[in-house]
């Protein structure tokens, strides 16, 4: 048995996956067909063209589920470090979860006070590397995350509408390939010889958020980064639970 209570910090991530489970269910929704338009047609001449508009608005629900599924993913990992030091005589409310921007920075946070981890503690997370460009990339990201969603809304709002759909051309075929335009613009799909033209599988609507946030990389789709991130957290907190 663990000499760890975990439980607190296994109840705030199990609460950053049912927020993730909400953002994913909520990106669903906005696939529905009433949100999109798509059109083909021919143009002038022997071209058939597909077009399509995103009737999507601008609200920044979506950027407050995503606060709150990142809030309990930061939260959790101050209740793994308030377990941590309970029992070797630290104060749980005086401690937080170490991060750094580099790695020099992140190993003199595992072995500064309060924290006064035992020699195998400070081995277990010196290799999570909470750090820019380090293994804990992920967990570095969720603390500036959590830090910007305290003071505005999550600038997630690369929000993208666009169609995925497989077609022919000729002896060419093209399969399930997306097309995307910002959500609430128009764009056009394909522009392709009428006479030569079949689709295999129609269009249909998709949609996709992204961060636009310095601290993750450019276009990183949002539920997969959080879930990336809750995965880090229980293979912690696994690892604690077997010491």
């Amino acid at each position: 048995m663990s000499q760890f209570n975990l439980m607190d910090a296994r109840l705030k991530l199990e609460r950053a996956r049912e927020h993730i489970l909400d953002v994913e269910r909520a990106v669903e929704n906005l696939t529905a067909p009433e949100l999109y338009k798509i059109s083909i047609k021919r143009d002038e001449g022997p071209y058939l063209s597909v077009d399509f508009e995103s009737l999507h608005d601008e609200g920044q629900y979506l950027s407050t589920i995503i606060g709150d599924a990142i809030g309990n993913l930061r939260s959790s990992l101050d209740y793994l470090m308030g377990a941590v030091v309970k029992p070797l005589g630290g104060n749980p409310a005086k401690v937080t979860f170490p991060f750094a921007d580099n790695e020099k920075g992140f190993k003199g946070e595992v072995r500064a006070p309060p924290l006064f981890l035992t020699p195998d503690l400070i081995a277990i997370f010196d290799k999570i590397e909470a750090y820019e460009g380090g293994a804990g990339r992920n967990l570095w990201a969720v603390n500036k995350l959590r830090n910007i969603d305290k003071h505005r809304l999550l600038v997630t709002i690369n929000h993208l509408a666009g169609i995925k759909a497989s077609w022919r051309v000729g002896s060419s075929t093209f399969t399930d390939c997306s097309i995307w335009v910002e959500a609430g613009k128009q764009g056009k799909a394909i522009k392709a010889p009428a006479a030569n033209f079949e689709f295999t599988s129609e269009p249909a609507p998709v949609f996709q958020v992204v961060f636009d946030e310095p601290c993750v990389t450019s276009f990183t789709e949002v539920g997969p980064f959080l879930h990336l991130a809750a995965r880090d957290i229980d293979s912690l907190l696994q690892s604690l639970e077997k010491v």
